[in-house]
């Protein structure tokens, strides 16, 4: 800028540089929010992988413990002949 630039050329730069701005400004968004959602994306996966293992752990539950009534009746059973 000197002293001899023109009020337009002036007005020029300036939208110029506010519209690198904008750009600029825009990209940073996306970069930050692109990893945002990968991290996001990530955490998801892993709760939902926990919430199947949790799913199958109690499937495994129920049936230990329906197996451990099966095993007491038989054993009821054996007891009253």
């Amino acid at each position: 800028m000197t002293d001899n630039d023109s009020t337009g050329e002036l007005v020029s730069r300036l939208s110029q540089e506010v519209s690198d701005l904008i750009r600029d400004e825009l990209r940073l968004a996306q970069v930050e929010v692109s990893g945002k959602a990968r991290k996001a994306g990530i955490g998801v996966g892993l709760l939902g992988t926990a919430g199947i293992i949790a799913w199958y752990g109690v499937a495994v539950l129920i049936a230990t413990v329906e197996s451990i009534k099966q095993d007491v009746a038989a054993v009821k059973e054996g007891a009253h002949r």
